[in-house]
């Protein structure tokens, strides 16, 4: 009988000394979770609200730079052949738009412009100052020539590697400077329109890859800084043309780095030159010019790698 009493003490007392264990181990568990998940909750905050401040630091860097009143520069860019070349090689041009987005924008930040927006792979960018509207253009060509680009760019002839002229994708620029219509855009930003942003469309979309084209009003606003002995770039004057829309005619001039002065390009495109009534032909070069000039550039060239492999056999 004892020991019967004694086994059903035992029974008694172990039951609830599990029940008692279990318990405090779930409740253990639970608080680990609870600890867990406060902490990941705290992290992730904290974490946005870096994020978030970096974000709006960053977007209020380039706002800062953005025109708001008086003469304001416009500059456009375009790809030429783009969509030729996204039909051609879809990986390849995802990489080479990744090049040529990076180039861009890196240059915008370097000269303190605002990047309006994109459209497609086209930039819109504004400048309070006229002279790094033309320092952005001149470094913009240059870089872009100098990237390393994917090889199966240069097996089309939007892409054509050429010495001395071009190498990966073309990119056509035009400026023109004039007062604007400011908006301000829901996001914070700001959007620009009116006739100085209509002609500086104009001109650009009438030059070639790898073409800067300016007006002779943005023309005017640097002239005494390039007459002053410091001007890293050659001026040409193309003459006055005709633009679709574009009430009076509009000079335009052609600048061109001196790193890629060999480029050649051939006459306007959607522009119609005005006759010159001194002269039995138009200020713009003929086709048979363009061809002769490519021409004298090609042989250059030519004497050019002579030279160097003559060079390089004697050293």
């Amino acid at each position: 009988a004892q020991q019967a009493c004694n086994e059903m003490l035992d029974i008694t007392y172990d039951e609830p000394v599990e029940t008692v264990s279990s318990s405090s181990t779930q409740n253990a568990t639970v608080i680990i979770v609870v600890i867990v998940l406060s902490i990941l909750f705290a992290v992730l905050s904290i974490g946005g609200c870096v994020c978030a401040r970096l974000f709006f630091n960053e977007r209020a860097y380039f706002v800062r730079h953005a025109p708001r009143d008086g003469d304001i520069v416009f500059v456009f860019t375009d790809i030429q052949k783009s969509s030729e070349l996204w039909s051609f090689d879809q990986t390849m041009m995802t990489e080479a738009l990744r090049i040529h987005h990076e180039s861009i924008r890196s240059q915008i930040q370097r000269f303190s412009g605002y990047e309006i927006k994109t459209i497609g792979d086209a930039f819109m960018v504004a400048f309070q100052s006229p002279i790094n509207a033309l320092d952005f253009m001149c470094q913009v060509q240059i870089s872009m020539f100098n990237k390393t680009w994917p090889d199966t760019l240069s097996t089309h002839p939007a892409g054509k590697r050429e010495p001395g002229q071009h190498n990966g994708l073309r990119v056509r620029m035009g400026a023109h400077i004039g007062t604007a219509n400011v908006v301000r855009t829901p996001q914070g930003g700001f959007d620009y329109d009116g006739a100085t942003v209509n002609l500086t469309a104009r001109v650009s979309d009438s030059g070639d890859g790898g073409q800067i084209l300016i007006t002779e009003d943005l023309y005017t606003a640097v002239e005494s800084i390039m007459e002053d002995g410091v001007s890293t770039v050659e001026v040409t004057y193309l003459g006055e043309y005709n633009y679709e829309g574009i009430g009076s005619p509009v000079s335009v001039i052609q600048v061109s780095p001196l790193e890629l002065i060999e480029r050649v390009f051939p006459p306007l495109r959607k522009a119609v030159p005005m006759r010159d009534e001194n002269d039995s032909h138009d200020s713009m070069m003929s086709s048979i010019e363009y061809e002769d000039k490519r021409e004298i550039v090609a042989r250059m060239q030519q004497i050019r790698r002579y030279i160097a492999y003559h060079y390089s056999k004697i050293g």
